[in-house]
């Protein structure tokens, strides 16, 4: 008995944790464990959430359990019952656990959630504000202290005349902490400056370079840090930009398009090499899961979309077609 216990608790540390709530679409994740909702669910930053297909795809296959708000586990019959409550048939259940355990990505088609009109508005005062910080950068590389002594955070320079070694640094350089990277004695051996050659022990402050490790790009020449910290915000500032420039509005044919996908098709799927929630790609096809003994589709619509499949439930059978009406193999996607 007490080894029935210690199986049932083993499972259940390896079982997600779903909980139902009545008149809600969607299934809440209170527990995640394994990797199958690396391609299931909608993720949010309040957790993972499912649809009926999924939670009870997972229930099913004995990965998840389905509870109520107030803690009593549901039955797998009473799981199916859920399904019926949100309008999802058997044949479309079926058809969904079919293709799923071929190994594809099956998720429900859904709406941009890009608002085009807020990224040009973020944009535009993006760009505002790194014109303003640039000035800002301008007006440092033009300021000159009180001491008359512009750039003080110059790069150490050297000069090599007929074998005759120099180096010069500003003012800041003096800092010892700065130039903790040579040894007193080797400095002292350079006909530098008095300044320089008459530098204190290092301090236990951790030193900043006399020169960064690399430069923003190749073709760059900078002298001084100031120079540095401008570029390197000139290419940071770039970069952002060119991705608000990759998120232009769609043409209104590719709306139209995506209105008429997730009004008239059941699921969307992907290639599991491929899949990633962040990095959403392309489906390899639509599926329509369709009955032989329900109302006709509305093909002059669906003539519109691309890349896909009929799943058509005829007397518990299912068959997988194109818009041509060939017949389709599902594994041939997964070489």
């Amino acid at each position: 008995m007490a080894n029935n216990d210690w199986n049932r608790a083993k499972r259940k540390r390896k079982t997600i944790e779903i909980v139902y709530t009545p008149d809600s679409p969607t299934l809440k994740v209170k527990k995640v464990t394994g990797k199958n909702l690396e391609s299931m669910g909608i993720p949010g930053k309040s957790g993972f959430e499912l649809y009926p297909e999924e939670a009870v795809y997972l229930m099913e296959t004995g990965s998840a359990t389905i509870s109520t708000t107030s803690g009593v586990e549901l039955s797998l019959l009473e799981a199916f019952s859920i399904l019926e409550s949100n309008s999802v048939s058997m044949s479309k259940y079926e058809i969904y656990k079919q293709v799923k355990s071929t190994g594809l990505v099956v998720l429900r088609p859904r709406k941009s959630t890009i608002d085009f009109e807020k990224v040009r508005h973020v944009e535009r005062a993006i760009k505002h504000k790194f014109a303003e910080k640039t000035f800002e950068f301008l007006v440092q590389m033009n300021h000159v202290p009180e001491e008359s002594v512009p750039n003080r955070e110059s790069f150490p320079s050297y000069s090599n005349q007929d074998g005759h070694i120099s180096m010069r640094m500003k003012p800041l350089h003096t800092d010892p902490s700065l130039i903790s990277f040579l040894p007193i004695d080797l400095l002292q051996s350079f006909p530098t400056s008095r300044i320089v050659r008459n530098l204190p022990p290092p301090t236990k402050r951790p030193p900043k370079p006399c020169r960064p490790s690399y430069l923003p790009l190749p073709e760059c020449h900078v002298a001084n840090w100031t120079e540095y910290r401008l570029n390197t915000e000139k290419v940071r500032q770039n970069l952002i930009l060119n991705r608000f420039r990759k998120l232009r509005p769609p043409s209104q044919a590719e709306v139209r398009r995506d209105r008429i996908t997730v009004e008239n098709v059941d699921f969307h799927v992907f290639s599991p090499a491929s899949f990633s929630h962040r990095l959403p790609a392309r489906p390899l096809f639509s599926l329509i899961c369709y009955s032989a003994t329900g109302p006709p589709l509305k093909t002059t619509e669906l003539s519109e979309l691309r890349n896909v499949v009929f799943a058509v439930e005829e007397a518990g059978k299912l068959n997988y077609v194109s818009m041509s009406g060939a017949p389709i193999n599902l594994n041939n996607y997964l070489l």
